[in-house]
């Protein structure tokens, strides 16, 4: 099972670190689990988690907007937490454990102690890295990548991006950050960069009309769509993420984020 998520996982261990995003120096939070089913089993789950986060050359109410931002995408909603910053983001790590190692004995308890050892064929990989990405105007984004392994031919992987205010850290959705009117015109355009970036390939997509899903980025290039294995085409085209470069796509985004 380690074939799959180890060399992604050392990967990014050796790109990170304490780092400097321009400006922004950041720092990463990493913690590695492995947690065996029963006492003795070989049948067990790792979890592999590193989020770099700020730590100077921002305001404190970038810091701790931008924590909680992290939090929250890794956990999928608002952290269940009273902290502020950094604690936030501590207390959501933790939380996102305990979630995964719940969801692993729910699924695999009752049948392990009704057949008893599975010679690791019960055995889970969960792996998280987040990262600062990228930056245009008053907006830096962060990705999130997420594999998980729970057997089968391949694991599942997936991205998530955001994009957050540098004045307070908070998450910009993407009604917010395109003017009114916006998919009709950004789906003309991501459609037509798909179809270029795509060549022959394109008629094998299973969506060959793109629309803005929500899951973006920027950089100075210009603002990247991601879309997932299975959303718009097969497992094997991966995550496909499409670019409409600023020449096309500053005039979609409202003046404040410019």
């Amino acid at each position: 099972m380690k074939r799959y998520l180890l060399p992604a996982l050392l990967l990014i261990l050796a790109a990170f670190s304490c780092t400097r995003n321009r400006e922004i120096v950041t720092n990463t939070l990493e913690h590695s689990y492995v947690n065996a089913l029963s006492e003795g089993s070989r049948d067990s789950i790792s979890i592999n988690l590193i989020l770099e986060y700020p730590t100077e050359g921002v305001s404190r109410k970038f810091r701790e907007g931008a924590c909680m931002s992290i939090a929250s995408l890794l956990l999928g909603n608002a952290p269940s937490t009273d902290g502020e910053g950094y604690e936030t983001l501590f207390d959501s790590e933790q939380e996102f454990v305990s979630r995964v190692l719940e969801n692993y004995r729910t699924t695999f308890g009752e049948m392990h102690k009704d057949s008893g050892e599975s010679g690791g064929m019960m055995s889970w990989e969960e792996y998280a890295s987040g990262i600062f990405s990228g930056r245009n105007g008053g907006v830096i984004s962060y990705l999130l990548h997420r594999a998980s392994y729970e057997g089968g031919a391949h694991p599942n992987e997936w991205d998530d991006g955001m994009v957050l205010s540098l004045k307070d850290g908070r998450r910009i959705g993407q009604d917010e950050y395109f003017v009114e009117g916006y998919p009709d015109s950004l789906s003309v355009l991501l459609t037509r960069h798909l179809k270029e970036q795509s060549g022959s390939e394109f008629e094998e997509l299973f969506k060959k009309d793109l629309s803005p899903n929500g899951n973006f980025i920027v950089s100075e290039e210009g603002v990247t769509f991601i879309f997932n294995p299975y959303e718009i085409a097969a497992y094997s085209f991966g995550t496909i993420k499409v670019t409409v470069p600023w020449s096309e796509a500053s005039s979609l985004v409202r003046k404040q984020f410019r």
